[in-house]
């Protein structure tokens, strides 16, 4: 299988710091959200892995909206925004507990405002929880985590920071699914815009590898022979311009991407190989498409 896929002629940093700085901030946001339900009620793995799914879907439409294309450059905007999400609910976790100590200390009344301040850092350090950069995360590995009111998970030192360790994994294998998978889309180069999806035809199940073979040998008519207009679990799909029309002729050196996608029955849709062809190569497939209709009619 061929995981081919266009990328802009010169990478565009505008538009990529753009979608890391969006990444960053609905990860942020997410984790936020999440961080501040846990204080009511938070599912160790669960919570991290929605707080993720929001991030990583964000950051998804700010890749499309961005027109940024590229696989490794969708992953690593995935793992960002769900690391940022993890960094949100533990930050917003410690901010949540320092304020509880200042309304409890506040309550007794009779210290100064230095005095109540330097009292809250020293609780919150007992707790492990300091006030520098990395006191959120000191904080959930020395305390784990409030589940559920006073019931917390709380799995010592070493089984803390492995809990954590996970659910970074799981947030990052979320996102960064779902910005890949918009990395991988056809873009055109000529264009900056990302191509059309069109079904050519489908062919019944079974018929995925004749097809692949004929499109590497250039058999494009016979491809076309294969196909019908509107059935079967064998799907030619093609990525194009979007006024593209059989017969067009253009000067780009640009390939049309074509995917055969298979559709069992129940099954999920999966593409099973990607080749790119030239305008000819699609509008002769489309030709014999046309005339297998015209001879059945």
């Amino acid at each position: 299988m061929s995981h081919s896929s266009n990328s802009a002629s010169t990478f565009p940093f505008a538009r990529a710091a753009a979608v890391i700085a969006v990444a960053a901030a609905t990860g942020l946001v997410a984790g936020a959200v999440h961080g501040a339900v846990g204080r009511f009620i938070y599912l160790p793995l669960v919570s991290p892995a929605l707080a993720a799914l929001g991030a990583g879907a964000g950051s998804m439409v700010a890749l499309r909206i961005l027109r940024t294309p590229g696989v490794a450059f969708a992953r690593v905007v995935g793992v960002l925004a769900a690391t940022a999400s993890v960094i949100g609910i533990m930050v917003v976790t410690h901010a949540l507990m320092r304020a509880e100590l200042v309304a409890s200390l506040t309550a007794r009344g009779g210290s100064s405002a230095d005095a109540l301040h330097d009292a809250v850092d020293s609780a919150m350090t007992q707790q492990g929880g300091g006030a520098g950069v990395t006191g959120p995360v000191t904080l959930r590995i020395e305390t784990g985590v409030a589940v559920l009111g006073a019931s917390r998970a709380e799995l010592g030192r070493t089984g803390n920071a492995v809990l954590l360790g996970l659910e970074w994994v799981l947030a990052g294998f979320i996102a960064s699914a779902l910005t890949t998978r918009q990395g991988r889309q056809p873009f055109s180069r000529r264009k900056q815009a990302w191509l059309t999806r069109r079904v050519v035809g489908r062919a019944a199940e079974g018929a995925a590898a004749s097809i692949i073979g004929e499109l590497e040998k250039g058999q494009f008519h016979r491809v076309g022979r294969r196909l019908d207009s509107t059935r079967g679990h064998v799907a030619l799909i093609a990525w194009t311009d979007l006024g593209w029309t059989p017969g067009t002729s253009t000067t780009s050196e640009e390939p049309i991407w074509l995917d055969v996608l298979t559709e069992p029955s129940g099954g999920r849709p999966f593409v099973v190989h990607r080749c790119g062809v030239n305008d000819a190569a699609l509008t002769a497939i489309y030709e014999s498409v046309s005339a297998r209709g015209s001879d059945r009619g």
